[in-house]
């Protein structure tokens, strides 16, 4: 038999579960960006406490995605 359909099938249904890991990955990421960039700013900036500074860098550690 030249065609298989299960091969093919479990082809399929893997590629599309690999485009579905890859959009979640995607949605992630750009739920954590602003967040990041926040942190960031706070960590860089000379004129908030160092103790919101400390706290915005272990957040930042802690942080997923």
């Amino acid at each position: 038999m030249l065609f298989d359909r299960d091969l093919y099938a479990k082809r399929r249904t893997r590629q599309l579960n690999l485009l579905r890991v890859e959009a979640l990955r995607v949605v992630v990421i750009a739920k954590h960006q602003l967040r990041r960039q926040v942190l960031r700013f706070l960590i860089k900036d000379l004129h908030v406490p160092v103790a919101c500074r400390l706290l915005a860098a272990q957040r930042l550690r802690t942080l997923t995605g």
